[in-house]
Order: C-alpha cells, then structure tokens, then sequence
C-alpha cells in the first residue's frame, strides 16, 4: 500500500526542475519540437499553474511513499483546473519512479486520489497522457478511464 506525504518546499525544488525537464521532452517528441522551445513552454505552463509552488491555492502536491519498505516511489499533484467542467478533479501529474514501475503503485496512488475526490464531492476524475505512454494508457483503461477528446497529428 501507499500513504502520500504533503510536498515540502525543498523536495518541490528538485522536483519541479525534474519534472519540467522531462516534461519538456514529451512536449518536444509528440509535438517535433526543439526542445528549448518545448522547455519554454513547460516552464510557462509550470509558473502559470503553480505561480506559489507548494503552497498554491487549489492544488496538492505529495511524495508517495511504499508503506511496507517506507521508499519513496513517486508523486502526485491533482488539483483544480479551470478548463475543467466543475466537480473534476485533475491529475497534473502521476510520476511514478522507474525502479518502482510495474508493481502496482500507479494503480495505488490513482485509487487513493479518487477516494479523496469522492471525500471532497467531485464527481469526475481528468488527466492528460502523451498519445506514446502506452503503459499509462493501460493503467488508465483498467481502471475505468476513458478517452475524452483525441488530437492527432501526422508530420509532413
């Protein structure tokens, strides 16, 4: 099982420049980007969303921890989204460390943050998944999600 811990201010820091990194080059494969151009956008959505870091209003940010070895195994940040119809609660991101893949935790944290959103009266649960993360894609379906609007593209 996991617990989820609030994120500090110190571990947002190494966080946040991880996962804007590696969110940048998603960015850049799925749109053929250059990835300066898609580190730029990343950033800008990542200071429009969280303009005070962890203590930003509407959002919640927290280290997942494995129970049983007390490891840290990943995070997740869900939130308000203003695009979003209202009773959504939105999964910003669901990271889940590569030593720790394929056990279960992913799974783990998805059905801890819908118990929390029935808790808090939502009544819908959105993400976001690049079209070439397969395996979350198949976690996703497992679990009950299902496809909501789908852009495609085809270089020329």
């Amino acid at each position: 099982m996991v617990f989820f811990q609030e994120m500090s201010e110190e571990y947002f820091r190494e966080y946040s420049a991880v996962r804007n990194e590696e969110y940048a080059e998603s960015i850049a494969r799925s749109n053929h980007l250059p990835k300066e151009a898609a580190l730029e956008r990343a950033q800008r959505q990542w200071a429009e969303l969280l303009p005070q870091g962890v203590r930003t209003g509407g959002q919640s940010l927290f280290e997942v921890w494995d129970e049983r070895s007390q490891t840290r195994v990943g995070t997740i940040w869900y939130g308000e989204n203003k695009g979003m119809d209202p009773g959504t609660l939105f999964i910003f991101d669901l990271y889940i460390d590569p030593s720790h893949r394929q056990k279960g935790f992913g799974g783990q944290v998805l059905l801890e943050v819908e118990r929390r959103a029935d808790a808090l009266g939502m009544t819908r649960l959105a993400l976001h998944v690049f079209g070439d993360n397969e395996t979350a894609l198949r976690l996703y379906k497992r679990l009950g999600y299902r496809v909501t609007d789908l852009l495609m593209a085809k270089p020329i």
